[in-house]
């Protein structure tokens, strides 16, 4: 075996393993907004993420300030239609407590298994992200829920 593959009791797989263990998806964020740099380490890191054929298809996003104003009122709309106005409300609350909103999108191919490989990667993308931000001590949300589906979102 390569020197450069460790076994399972060695002392330098633990923190690897303890940030897979102990990421969470976090709800309640501190008002104070993440550096950049922390995102631009991480997003380098997301890119390492295996994507069959090479397509590296995420696209990273880090919304300005009219742009999170915009999503917050779709997604508060898109809330309250589908769960009526004091949901819609709730989300709009929640959303606006959040310091600062980051997106990552799987670019789309017109073969379905392609697509569903960048989907994938782009998963694993997001893996990669949340684990190394986690370790800085900068929790993070994944949705993949129907907001994510909503015409009006793009």
């Amino acid at each position: 075996m390569s020197d450069r593959f460790l076994s399972a009791d060695d002392a330098s797989v633990v923190p690897v393993a303890s940030v897979i263990r102990e990421r969470r998806t976090i709800n309640l964020f501190e008002a104070e907004p993440v550096g950049q740099q922390p995102l631009l380490d991480a997003i380098e890191l997301a890119r390492w993420a295996p994507n069959h054929r090479l397509t590296e298809p995420w696209r990273f996003y880090l919304l300005g300030p009219r742009t999170v104003a915009a999503v917050i009122d779709c997604w508060s709309a898109f809330e309250a239609e589908s769960k009526g106005e004091p949901a819609g409300e709730a989300r709009r609350k929640r959303l606006e407590m959040v310091p600062g909103h980051f997106v990552l999108t799987s670019s789309r191919h017109a073969d379905p298994v392609i697509d569903h490989e960048n989907y994938a990667a782009c998963c694993c993308a997001a893996q990669n992200l949340m684990l190394y931000l986690w370790q800085r001590g900068i929790g993070v949300k994944w949705t993949t829920g129907a907001i994510t589906r909503e015409p009006r979102l793009y």
